[in-house]
């Protein structure tokens, strides 16, 4: 429901999720009820939140992996805070299955780690094929880190494959689709393309108010226009002043620098 845009639902199926875990005391659907708190507070920005409560999570299975929101939306978090050091501690004990392996390219690749990142993309094939049989959130982990290697082959690939969901809110773990193929469509020569995904992605998370995704999807649109339409500096003005805002409010700080040296090229 989250990822397609229905927030209302999304919160009515966890409140009968908490209540089935209170009538039964199943410690298995007691998990379950818990991880929507790491997802509210992700999505409404609340990131320190996000981070405590998916400790909570991982200490509950034992520091083992488990669902999207203990195994991609924790690094995730720590990484849009700038805790860098505590994102990498993480890895030590990283769970080695194919979904959190293509998670761990996408962190590297953040962590400026390009070429182990590239090497774990290389595990994973042909998945740009329409015969592989790859999870959505494998090839949404790939094609996030193929954008921060800057590596076309895999960006075009998966852009083709993902490009249906385009429309969609939540990719689990934590990014946004419009976002990512706006990204690709970037670093392919495709700036129209790449102007028309963002401003799907930015009407997507709106409507269940997805405050860091907002906020990065502006950025990015702001990137494009300085780069592609050097007719719309106001418009890349707005954007980014919007973006900065969100970024001090949610303490985004890596992200709040990369804003505010595009601030700094505009008044130029």
């Amino acid at each position: 429901m989250l990822e397609r845009g229905d927030r209302t639902g999304a919160e009515r199926a966890w409140r009968d999720l908490t209540e089935l875990a209170g009538r039964t005391r199943d410690a298995t659907v007691a998990l379950w009820a818990s991880e929507p708190g790491a997802i509210l507070a992700f999505i409404e920005g609340r990131l320190e939140d996000a981070v405590a409560t998916s400790y909570g999570l991982q200490a509950a299975t034992l520091g083992g992996s488990g669902g999207a929101e203990r195994t991609f939306l924790l690094p995730r978090a720590l990484l849009y805070l700038g805790r860098t050091d505590a994102a990498l501690s993480l890895f030590d004990s990283w769970p080695t299955n194919r979904p959190p392996r293509a998670g761990l390219a996408c962190w590297l690749a953040y962590l400026g780690r390009g070429e182990e990142a590239r090497k774990i993309r290389a595990e994973f094939g042909g998945v740009g094929s329409d015969e592989d049989e790859s999870a959505v959130i494998i090839l949404v982990h790939l094609l996030e880190a193929a954008l921060l290697t800057k590596d076309e082959n895999t960006a075009r690939e998966l852009a083709r494959r993902l490009a249906p969901l385009g429309g969609l809110s939540y990719a689990r773990g934590g990014g946004g689709f419009g976002r990512l193929l706006g990204g690709a469509a970037a670093l392919l020569g495709e700036p129209e393309k790449a102007r028309g995904y963002y401003l799907q992605a930015i009407e997507a998370s709106e409507r269940i108010r997805f405050r860091p995704e907002i906020a990065l999807t502006r950025l990015e649109l702001a990137e494009l226009l300085l780069e592609h339409y050097p007719g719309e500096k106001s418009g890349a003005q707005q954007q980014l002043d919007l973006a900065i805002d969100e970024f001090r409010a949610m303490k985004m700080q890596p992200s709040l620098e990369r804003a505010l040296r595009h601030k700094g090229l505009l008044h130029a």
